[in-house]
């Protein structure tokens, strides 16, 4: 019997075991002009061995997936030193590391998932939601209106199961790309809950999706041109509503405040209420209700009012707040990475369902928060994932 050969990845595992037992014990002081002291050196040992293992890990998906591993690093060090700077009680932003790491790994692993039979499960997901739909609709839902009829009041509108109308919007549009895999007939009944919800950019996700699924690059503008009458008649552009460009606006102006390592990951939701709550900003007023008199007057607009303020509603945004501009360039590289392989693949059938997909949450990445969604996020990047996995082992056209 022979073992397998020694390669540096074994290596890698021996020194961090050496390097958790005696290369991190001594304490880093986790204020700047503070003296290093044991006190509390269980703490930062935490800190650094975490990291180490995130990096660790990167090293070992590098070659499957290269700007995963990038991100994991860069994850790493920007958590670390958000830590070590703030101080002990900035731990907490390792809860959101864990999260980001996880997401990147599932990720990583869907590449493994079958194409074929993922799809299917995806539209049946989506065909049942379209169902409670209307169960929800002639309100006889025997489930969810139990459990949440509040958030339905709230919405106005059913929801399925993905607790709003947004989300589940946002959800179909990029199941539809999958569906037309399958029958133009299961196209139907998932965009019509997309066309009834009146939100501009998943019927964009949608249609951009179809697009790239079909290669109807020219035939495309035809479709592209009906969206947009569909949307100027039935949604039209809010230019007063512009709550969402200036959280955007006000957040990359902090973001240039810690341009290279951002805030910390999780940072956006603490730091930018405060920051509302504390700083003139342009996000006009509300009505506040005065709990001693039951009264309602004008007030400056707090961060409480809405989620939004807890989010920018960018994926990319948020990154560059929490991890520095370095971040965008690693996603900026991810999607080069991604654009070069699939511009050299020839056309099949499930390839190209799948990257219509993958552009249908892109546009969700860009104007939503699908990370801080559950279902979104789980099923968004396992779509993300196996589409990475088949133009990593497709063929290049001739």
């Amino acid at each position: 019997m022979t073992s397998k050969s020694f390669d540096w990845r074994d290596l890698s595992v021996i020194l961090l075991l050496f390097g958790v037992h005696f290369l991190v014990w001594w304490a880093v002081s986790p204020i700047p002009g503070e003296t290093p002291t044991f006190i509390g050196v269980r703490g930062v040992r935490e800190l650094w061995v975490f990291s180490a293992i995130i990096s660790l890990v990167a090293f070992h998906i590098r070659k499957q997936s290269p700007w995963v591993c990038a991100f994991l690093v860069w994850l790493s060090i920007v958590g670390l030193y958000q830590v070590l700077w703030f101080g002990r009680p900035y731990v907490f932003t390792y809860f959101d590391i864990m999260y980001a790491v996880i997401l990147a790994l599932w990720m990583v692993y869907s590449q493994r998932l079958h194409a074929k039979k993922m799809a299917y499960l995806l539209v049946l997901i989506a065909l049942i939601n379209v169902l409670w739909v209307l169960f929800q609709f002639g309100e006889i839902d025997p489930v969810w209106r139990q459990l949440m009829s509040q958030e339905l009041a709230w919405n106005l509108r059913p929801a399925g199961w993905l607790d709003n109308n947004s989300n589940l919007a946002h959800f179909l549009a990029m199941i539809v790309p999958l569906a037309m895999a399958m029958s133009w007939w299961l196209v139907i009944p998932i965009a019509i809950p997309i066309l009834l919800a009146t939100k501009t950019l998943p019927i964009i996700g949608a249609v951009l999706g179809i697009i790239v699924a079909k290669r109807w690059w020219y035939r495309g503008i035809v479709l592209c041109l009906i969206a947009a009458t569909y949307i100027g008649v039935y949604d039209p552009p809010r230019y007063a509503d512009t709550v969402r460009a200036v959280v955007i606006k006000h957040s990359l102006w902090l973001a240039n405040k810690s341009p290279i390592f951002g805030f910390g990951p999780g940072s956006f939701k603490r730091y930018f209420p405060y920051y509302l709550a504390n700083y003139p900003h342009m996000l006009g007023e509300m009505q506040v209700r005065d709990p001693a008199t039951d009264k309602h007057h004008r007030a400056k607009r707090m961060p409480t009012h809405t989620e939004i303020f807890h989010h920018p509603s960018n994926e990319a945004v948020k990154a560059i707040f929490e991890m520095g501009w370095p971040s965008l360039v690693i996603i900026l590289g991810w999607v080069v990475y991604i654009g070069r392989k699939a511009k050299k693949t020839a056309a099949h059938r499930w390839r190209d369902a799948y990257a219509g997909a993958s552009v249908a949450f892109l546009i969700t990445m860009l104007g939503y928060q699908p990370l801080a969604v559950p279902p979104l996020a789980v099923s968004g990047l396992m779509v993300w994932g196996i589409y990475e996995g088949l133009i990593c082992r497709s063929k290049v056209k001739n």
